[in-house]
């Protein structure tokens, strides 16, 4: 018999403990491992409890290290020890609430892969993301700083707070919300996975948690960014969502064309992207509060490459995206160029996607 593991992120420290000790009371036997973050001390703090108090109060350095991957070392090496050498005896469940901003991905790739899952005694029951929805359009489609909110993970997170929120509402297989915004609850169901759950915060019954049945590697797949799922245009409650898809490439330079029409929009963006000057990459595309990350994803595992991004925002951004997209795209006479023609050609994306000849 495993022991189940609950997953808890957010982006504000108050939802967070609210719902650390919800899960608390309401899993009987469960035990809540809390993780904080000072950035200015470049400390990790890790309490260990349950509903009898506090059993360890721990503090880490980071030594510039990375709190993301701190926790989810720490976490992995706990999750042993409470379940094979406490001598209590092993929690009903444990509660892992990862510090104020960090991504639930590290740490759920990890305990979804079966060999270290059975290693260890435990099974992942739920992801579970916080959101305020009175909040959510500001978060998720604003340009404000993590470090405006003193939220950093790092003296160095340059992170908004909507690519911050967004990492984890992406892998999210529970999305628990407080506040009751119309418009925040749309946004929240268009950009949460589409065989994800969401519910209100104070009357979620957490004991449902356990009784989940996740496949495993669901978070990893959710985030892969190759796998957008098919649908119709979208509008809820003064939020729209358009998935634009293309056998062709963008055009190595024109690619920015659609950046720039993001510059000043309140829109959250990912996909994937094929280039003429890497067709055996595919590109990740991740766009969110003002910010854009591009990154290479490896090849197209047998696939067809392709290009395919998803804009989810508010007000009449639409036409102008899509226009821009077009653009970007190869025309027939550049499509038709024999491959050699895109050889020599820069597309100064070295440093965010590798040397072009370690690629290939």
């Amino acid at each position: 018999m495993t022991v189940p593991v609950v997953v808890l992120s957010g982006i504000d420290p108050v939802l967070l403990e609210v719902a650390g000790g919800a899960l608390l009371v309401d899993l009987p036997g469960a035990v809540l491992l809390r993780h904080e973050v000072d950035a200015r001390s470049g400390r990790l703090r890790r309490v260990l409890g349950d509903l009898g108090g506090v059993q360890e109060d721990q503090r880490i350095d980071l030594s510039d290290g990375c709190a993301g991957c701190a926790t989810t070392s720490h976490t992995v090496h706990d999750l042993a020890t409470l379940v094979r050498h406490r001598r209590s005896g092993p929690p009903t469940a444990v509660v892992v609430q990862l510090p104020v901003g960090a991504a639930p991905l590290g740490l759920a790739g990890q305990l979804d892969t079966a060999s270290l899952a059975a290693e260890l005694g435990v099974h992942l029951a739920a992801v579970v993301s916080l959101v305020d929805l009175d909040r959510a359009v500001a978060d998720l489609l604003g340009t404000a700083l993590m470090a405006d909110h003193d939220r950093q993970l790092c003296p160095t997170d340059a992170r908004s707070v909507s690519h911050a929120l967004s990492a984890q509402l992406t892998p999210a297989d529970l999305v628990l919300t407080s506040g009751g915004s119309p418009t925040g609850r749309a946004l929240v169901d268009q950009l949460r996975a589409a065989d994800s759950e969401r519910a209100d915060l104070l009357h979620a019954g957490p004991e449902s948690l356990l009784r989940r049945h996740r496949r495993p590697g669901t978070a990893a797949r959710r985030a892969d960014l190759r796998e957008l799922p098919a649908g119709a245009p979208t509008q809820d409650g003064g939020i729209w969502t358009i998935t634009l898809r293309s056998r062709r490439p963008l055009h190595p330079q024109r690619w920015r064309l659609i950046a720039e029409s993001l510059h000043d929009a309140p829109v959250r963006s990912r996909g994937c992207f094929a280039l003429p000057t890497r067709p055996e990459q595919s590109c990740a595309w991740d766009a969110a509060g003002g910010q854009l990350l591009v990154r290479g994803l490896g090849g197209w595992d047998g696939a067809p490459a392709r290009t395919q991004l998803s804009f989810t925002g508010v007000q009449g951004e639409r036409p102008r995206i899509t226009a821009a997209f077009e653009r970007a795209l190869l025309t027939d006479d550049e499509l038709a160029a024999h491959p050699r023609a895109w050889s020599d050609v820069d597309d100064g994306l070295d440093p965010w996607l590798g040397l072009r000849e370690q690629v290939v």
